[in-house]
């Protein structure tokens, strides 16, 4: 933990970055906590999503590939919006029926 953060990992009320501005790239929805945390300590933040996380055309791919998981070592997520939407998938599949 460097000084800057606090016990959970937060920003630490020490630092002050009063007159800065922070480009936060990610969605509102996943940069709240982000956001709330730069505030505090005296940023102004400005927010300029850079993707935007849609479902696919087609699941076909990825319902294979699911229903096919037990062939695999390893399943490797480069993000957190790829594990959402690889549960959401796997739940959904669930709910079908894998035969579908």
């Amino acid at each position: 933990m460097d000084e800057s953060q606090d016990e959970h990992g937060g920003l630490s009320r020490g630092l002050c970055i009063t007159r800065k501005t922070v480009l936060v790239t990610r969605t509102r929805k996943q940069s709240e906590e982000m956001t709330a945390q730069l505030e505090a300590v005296g940023a102004t933040v400005v927010h300029c999503p850079t993707i935007e996380v849609l479902s696919p055309d087609s699941w076909a791919q990825l319902d294979a590939s699911i229903r096919r998981i037990k062939q695999y070592d390893w399943v490797v997520f480069t993000s957190a919006n790829g594990v959402r939407f690889f549960f959401d998938r796997l739940v959904e599949i669930e709910i079908e029926g894998p035969g579908r």
